[in-house]
């Protein structure tokens, strides 16, 4: 067939988002340091706690705040699993790094 598929970066984003959100012990997405967006490459895409670029593999970066009850390193490798699975479930693109950020824990509330 002819033609072809692009995927706009924001839905990248998108994506790695609410794959983010879903997983127990999020509390909501942190946000993405300025210094950041200006260190990656050209190409890369930034909204609502997410870094993204494509160079062959997707590279991403998930900017997360916690739940206070949580293990964060266990936290940290569920959003990476879920991050990965729907890129390479939902996009059909292979992944390189998912890194995880834990910029903050919620307070707990009582």
């Amino acid at each position: 067939m002819n033609g072809s598929v692009t995927i706009a970066p924001h839905v990248l984003t998108s994506l790695i988002g609410h794959a983010a959100q879903e997983v127990p012990g999020i509390a909501r997405m942190g946000i993405v340091p300025a210094k950041h967006v200006g260190d990656r490459l050209r190409g890369s895409q930034a909204q609502n706690g997410v870094l993204v670029r494509v160079e062959g593999n997707v590279h991403a970066d998930v900017y997360v705040v916690a739940q206070h009850d949580v293990n964060l390193l266990d936290l940290g490798s569920d959003v990476q699993a879920a991050v990965t699975n729907a890129l390479v479930e939902l996009v059909g693109l292979p992944v390189a790094e998912v890194n995880v950020v834990i910029q903050d824990v919620e307070a707990a509330r009582g």
